[in-house]
């Protein structure tokens, strides 16, 4: 437990969750660990991490506007900190929409703002109903193997863990509440895994977090693209918008070859990601 004059910070266990809980989008995860800010006795505000090995990413903080500007919130990131970087924690990665406010509390942290992505969207109608994607799902599945993540063997879970390791993503990615196993769909072929399109939620809507295409054919012919318009085209998902980050340059690429021009696509909000070594902070 950390103090800092009537503030505390806790870990936040199974027995006092219920206090923190409305501070948070949801109960943490396994691969997740929360703290807590007390102040005065009063539960204040919480933040989550989520661990992937030396690597964790801050997804969420919030601090009651009763209780902001007094401190709470960088009390919360420098006990995760130190707490992190005695576990073996290297780096600490946050994203968050463009604000002044979290820029200071970030940098006065000791984060580097690494990079600015844009967040856009793209109306689930707007995509099916595009020429090239009702060719895509005429023209029906490949030799290949395309799946849900759910339905994937021990071993060809193992082998999509490896292949977004290498192709430079975490495979954190694969969490529950990051991704929809009902909905993301991958691509195996000859005992390997040629490529993947993640898909989870964005409030009412969809996102897709990561998309990896390791087959060499075309988009017209790559039977995951033509899953994607064919999982995409239920009724239930024909009123949602797709949100989705363009750092991974597949799914930019495949969102403006299907809708053949950049105006249906939305910007949304601009996205910072800031980064944390945590062994210059020791």
């Amino acid at each position: 437990m950390k103090e800092s004059d009537h503030m505390e910070i806790k870990r936040i266990t199974a027995k006092s969750l219920p206090w923190f809980l409305p501070f948070m989008s949801g109960k943490p995860e396994k691969s997740e660990e929360a703290l807590g800010l007390i102040i005065d006795g009063v539960p204040a505000g919480a933040a989550v991490f989520l661990i992937d090995d030396e690597i964790c990413t801050l997804r969420e903080i919030y601090i009651h506007e009763e209780y902001r500007k007094k401190g709470g919130a960088s009390l919360l990131l420098k006990s995760a900190i130190e707490a992190l970087s005695d576990a073996g924690v290297t780096h600490m990665l946050v994203y968050y929409p463009e604000d002044e406010a979290l820029d200071a509390l970030f940098r006065s942290s000791g984060f580097t703002i690494a990079h600015t992505d844009n967040l856009y969207s793209v109306k689930v109608s707007d995509l099916i109903g595009s020429e090239k994607a009702k060719k895509l799902m005429e023209k029906g599945r490949n030799k290949s193997k395309v799946t849900i993540l759910s339905r994937l063997k021990p071993d060809e879970l193992k082998a999509l863990t490896v292949l977004i390791r290498n192709s430079g993503f975490s495979p954190s990615l694969l969490d529950k509440d990051i991704s929809d196993p009902e909905l993301s769909i991958v691509s195996v072929k000859g005992g390997s895994v040629k490529g993947v399109i993640l898909i989870g939620h964005h409030g009412d809507d969809l996102t897709v977090p990561l998309i990896i295409n390791d087959d060499d054919r075309s988009l017209e012919s790559a039977a995951l693209f033509a899953a994607l318009c064919a999982q995409l085209s239920h009724e239930e998902f024909q009123d949602k918008r797709i949100y989705y980050v363009p750092a991974n340059e597949k799914i930019n690429e495949l969102l403006v070859w299907l809708l053949g021009e950049e105006s249906s696509i939305r910007k949304e909000q601009t996205l910072n990601t800031g980064l944390l070594l945590l062994n210059e902070n020791r």
